[in-house]
Parts: C-alpha cells; sequence; structure tokens
C-alpha cells in the first residue's frame, strides 16, 4: 500500500506535502495514499470520492492541479500507480525516489534489469524493473534520464511478463503489415487482372481471419453479370480492400454507372488537383489514387461503353469551363449523373450462402 511506502505523512496532521510542476505545493489526504495494486475500481474510486478536484479519464484518475500520482484500472482492477517527476523526493518507493542519481538506485536495488521498451530511444531514457519486498512481491519500474530517476512506478506482479507479450503481439502486428505490403507490391506487378484479384482472395482476412470467403467472392464476382457487378460496388465493405473493385473497373463490359460509383468512393477527399504521380501517394492513398488515375485514363480513352444503369450523383458537378484540363473535364463527367435502370439492391449476394457474410 502506498501508505506502508510513505508512513503517515509529512506535515503533522496525516497529510502528505508534494509539489507540482509549477513548484506549487499541496497537502494530499492521507486517504489518497491508501491506493494499492490489485484493489478493485470500485474501493479505489470510493477512496478518492471525497475529493471533487479528481476527474476520471477513462483508465487513469487524475486531478486539475497536475496531482504527480495516478491510477490505472484495467478490467475493474487498479493496475498500476505512477509517480511523476514533480511529486519530489519526499515519496518514494522501496527506496527509489524522483531525482535520485541512478548509480545510488541501482545500488539500492542491485536486482534492477534494463526493461526494453521501444520509446527509449526516442525519448534518451533508460527504463529499469525490479521487485519490492518479498512480502509485498509487486514490481518496481523506474526511469532514468540525464544521470537521475526521472520518474517511477508500481505494477503488480506480472507486469513484466504481461509487458513483454503485448511487446511481442506488437511485434507480430508489425511483421504482419509488412507481409501484407509485400504481398501487394506483388500483386502490383501481376498483369491479368483475375489473377490478381485471386492472389488478394487468398491471403484477404474476415476480422483477422482467412476462412475461404473471398475466394468465395472473386469467383462468384468473376462469374457475374455487369448489373451484379454494379450492385457488389455498390454494396462492398471498402475496409475489406480494393482489389474487387479494381477487378470491376478492369472489365470493358462494366457499366459506367458503376465506374462512377467507384470514382465516388474514391475522390470524395480528392479533386482534380490531387491527381498526381500515384507512386508519390504516402500510405494507403497509394492504392486510390493508382485507381483514380486508371479509371480517368480508360475513361479519357472510352474504355467503357456500356451506360445502360442510372446513377445519381450526390453532388452536382461544376459547370463546364473554357479552360478546364483534361483532368477536370474527367472528374466533371465522372461525377455527373446519368439515366437508366435500376438494379434491385443486393441482387449479386441473394440466394446464396454468404448473403450476410461480408458486411
Amino acid at each position: 500500500m502506498l501508505e506502508r511506502l510513505f508512513g503517515r505523512g509529512n506535515s503533522g496532521d496525516g497529510c502528505f506535502e508534494v509539489r507540482d510542476k509549477l513548484g506549487g505545493v499541496h497537502r494530499v489526504p492521507h486517504v489518497v495514499l491508501t491506493l494499492r495494486a490489485g484493489i478493485t475500481r470500485e474501493e479505489a474510486v470510493a477512496a478518492i470520492a471525497p475529493f471533487d478536484k479528481y476527474r476520471n479519464m477513462g483508465r487513469a484518475f487524475v486531478n486539475d492541479d497536475n496531482w504527480p500520482i495516478r491510477f490505472f484500472c484495467g478490467s475493474g482492477i487498479v493496475e498500476s500507480i505512477d509517480f511523476s517527476p514533480f511529486i519530489g523526493p519526499e515519496a518514494n518507493v522501496d527506496g527509489i525516489f524522483s531525482g535520485q542519481a541512478i548509480e545510488e538506485a541501482l545500488r539500492r536495488r542491485p536486482d534492477a534489469a534494463v526493461f526494453p521498451h521501444p520509446l527509449s530511444e526516442k525519448y534518451g531514457v533508460t527504463r529499469y524493473l525490479t521487485r519490492v519486498d518479498a512480502d509485498v512481491a509487486d514490481e518496481i519500474g523506474f526511469t532514468a534520464k540525464d544521470g537521475k530517476v526521472a520518474a517511477f512506478a508500481r505494477y503488480p506482479r506480472g507486469h513484466a511478463r504481461k509487458m513483454a507479450e503485448g511487446r511481442q503481439r506488437a511485434q507480430a502486428r508489425e511483421d504482419k503489415i509488412v507481409a501484407q505490403r509485400e504481398e501487394a507490391e506483388r500483386r502490383r506487378a501481376m498483369a491479368d487482372p483475375a489473377e490478381r484479384l485471386l492472389s488478394w482472395a487468398k491471403v484477404a482476412e474476415y476480422w483477422g481471419v482467412q476462412d475461404g470467403r473471398f475466394t468465395w467472392y472473386a469467383d462468384r464476382l468473376i462469374a457475374a453479370t455487369p448489373d451484379e457487378w454494379h450492385d457488389a460496388a455498390s454494396t462492398w465493405n471498402w475496409d475489406y480492400g480494393r482489389e474487387p473493385l479494381r477487378w470491376i473497373i478492369s472489365q470493358p463490359n462494366c457499366d459506367t454507372a458503376t465506374v462512377k460509383k467507384v470514382f465516388e468512393g474514391l475522390a470524395a477527399s480528392f479533386g482534380p488537383e490531387f491527381a498526381s504521380d500515384p507512386a508519390e501517394a504516402e500510405g494507403n492513398y497509394r492504392e486510390d489514387y493508382e485507381l483514380i488515375h486508371a479509371i480517368i485514363a480508360r475513361w479519357q480513352a472510352g474504355f467503357w461503353t456500356r451506360s445502360a444503369l442510372a446513377y445519381e450523383s450526390e453532388s452536382d458537378p461544376e459547370p463546364q469551363r473554357d479552360d478546364e484540363t483534361a483532368i477536370e473535364t474527367a472528374f466533371r463527367e465522372l461525377e455527373a449523373s446519368q439515366p437508366g435502370r435500376t438494379v434491385p439492391y443486393g441482387c449479386f449476394l441473394a440466394g446464396t450462402p454468404h448473403v450476410h457474410a461480408f458486411s
């Protein structure tokens, strides 16, 4: 408990005096110092309830006076208690306190080991982790900067293991992202649209799981009619990628209304002034720029000749100008409404086992 670590107070009346980052002195009632790792969130809230200066900030509780102690809750349990550099040397955890020379801290805690953290190098700090007394068996973390202890925290048992597991999961996610980008580059080199679509479908995931549904979707798309392509483009969840849309607009018999529907989704945040070299686009925007360029180039070349379906523009395009560029003309035409038949909503997946499988 903090009570055990701090004693009964240093001001003579059961309160603690601690400094904030501006040098101001705050008198902290003793009840606040009964916080400890492992108590429930309700117990922690009850401990600080009499002090209306505290506010709930999600997982952290902190007050408006730059109060230098915070506690974090997860699954209803206090996971850790952090002590900022502003708390002053009068507060310590098992002999570790802010401003202490790191050599002295390591002498006091010879079992302390460097605790790797991805932000350590960025901020020029070294983090250490050690154990509290055997009867408590919590863990202490402290951060060294410029040869001194800059901040410290108290964690429940198993914190180091959980943090290591978290880093492993983060690294696995990063490795997965790199692999997905490499796979996207390989697909980018494929000249056959169907080969590219099927290659994507084999590795595409639905909420992190590869279950074959996108392979089924790709096969269904290749076998569908232009009317069904229009419904597929209108109902496709863009969170799953762009490849089905890319394949649809690569078909010469794709309806111009379908092309406009895809372009509508791509151009919502772009305009003619953004149509630069797709290779210069950053991150996920590159694929969108590539599709925009492909649509504009094919539109200008008259690649699509089928215009049987209706398209209702979400906004009125700008009127034609005498000095507009070829790209501006393409944007204006692609954003214009056109008359035609309507396609029944949901017809692409209607009657299939996967009618609700791609929401």
